[in-house]
């Protein structure tokens, strides 16, 4: 869909606004229709292997935008200093 985990994160939590045509996107990504994006959540549990999966991508997600965060903050204290 080419959006950010940020805007996905605000997405899920009622606190960013999607339009109609980012619902078509993410409806089409998630392979379903865009009804059942509010549809309520089936209640199928998730294995163990998933759950770690996700933790693991959310992780990795934030300490790469981490990085880049410092980095560009050093490269800006140089620039600073020459």
């Amino acid at each position: 869909m080419k959006i950010s985990t940020n805007y996905l994160s605000d997405i899920e939590t009622c606190r960013g606004w999607v339009s109609p045509l980012s619902l078509a996107k993410l409806a089409g990504a998630l392979e379903i229709e865009v009804f059942e994006l509010f549809s309520p959540p089936k209640n199928k549990p998730m294995n163990a292997a998933a759950i770690m999966n996700r933790c693991l991508d959310d992780l990795s997600e934030s300490l790469k935008q981490s990085f880049e965060k410092s980095l560009d903050n050093t490269i800006k204290r140089m620039r600073k200093t020459i």
